[in-house]
């Protein structure tokens, strides 16, 4: 007996013969020979599922989460994300529908998991759990009256509200930082005609480098958050002090590049006498947006000086 889940039609098109058919008279259960001829088909149908290959809607197999003698459980690259789990089974007797009847009887609950795992964007070690839970009812193992998924979709919810939260600690973490120097750099100019500000001439200079800087950093982080990966073990608020390490590098940063700035060590044709130049402050900023800026300008002046 074949089913394959490619489409909907798929298991009404099967040529299902009754377990009953074997106690026939009219219909024969078939000879040994026929069920070796069989048998031989079905091994070589189950045998062209692999890597690479097509499925029986010609969709490209582009990984195989589990397998069996009798059944295949896999994933399809031309379809879109929910409908690119799929499932094929190919009894080794023609007659025996029990493994087709135990996947029919969970296909509620696993049409429930591949929900999940579209709606929470669910990484594909889900998908391999998901695959050992319908091996192992397909082969009879689990009680098919309960959602033996259940535990699965609650930990993929979990898993996206954890990385959820440590994205956004993350991205608090930065805009804190990042808005406690905007503040100073404000106050600090706002304040530059003062005697203090005056004898500190470099105080409101690095500040306002830092400040520019700390901005490119937050935008960098903004537009980079999604890709942000975040680990179980830590502890949340540990993403917030990371979100802040990255605007204090970003800071640093800034604060080299402008220096390097003033010393002609790089763009020097951007030099001039005042302190308050927004080209080098945008400079500042783009240095605070990349994380490679500095260390190749650092890398290009180290291969100049060796030459």
């Amino acid at each position: 007996m074949t089913t394959n889940t490619n489409t909907p039609e798929a298991a009404e098109q099967d040529n299902i013969v009754p377990m009953d058919a074997m106690n026939d008279p009219i219909n024969p259960p078939p000879t040994k020979k026929e069920r070796d001829e069989y048998k031989k088909k079905q091994q070589e149908r189950i045998g062209k599922y692999v890597v690479g290959g097509t499925d029986l809607g010609g969709n490209t197999i582009s990984k195989i989460y589990s397998r069996g003698d009798e059944y295949v459980i896999y994933e399809v690259a031309n379809l879109p994300p929910h409908e690119s789990m799929l499932v094929f089974i190919d009894s080794i007797i023609e007659e025996d529908d029990s493994k087709i009847d135990r996947y029919h009887a969970s296909k509620e609950h696993f049409d429930e998991f591949i929900s999940h795992c579209y709606k929470y964007n669910c990484s594909s070690i889900y998908k391999k759990r998901a695959a050992t839970v319908m091996s192992a009812t397909i082969l009879g193992k689990n009680d098919i009256n309960k959602n033996n998924f259940a535990a699965i979709n609650r930990d993929i919810k979990n898993d996206y509200e954890n990385t959820m939260l440590g994205r956004n600690l993350y991205q608090s973490g930065a805009i804190t930082l990042a808005l406690i120097f905007i503040i100073l750099a404000l106050i600090t100019y706002l304040a530059r005609d003062s005697n203090f500000i005056k004898a500190n001439h470099f105080i409101p200079v690095v500040l306002y480098a830092a400040s520019f800087a700390s901005i490119g950093g937050f935008i960098s982080v903004s537009l980079k958050i999604k890709s942000l990966h975040t680990d179980r073990e830590l502890k949340k608020k540990t993403y917030f002090f990371y979100g802040a390490e990255r605007i204090l590098l970003s800071m640093m940063a800034g604060v080299l590049v402008y220096f390097m700035l003033k010393g002609n060590i790089i763009f020097g044709f951007m030099n001039n006498s005042s302190d308050i130049s927004f080209s080098i402050y945008v400079i500042c900023a783009l240095s605070g947006f990349s994380e490679t800026l500095i260390p190749n300008t650092l890398r290009n002046l180290e291969t100049k000086s060796e030459i």
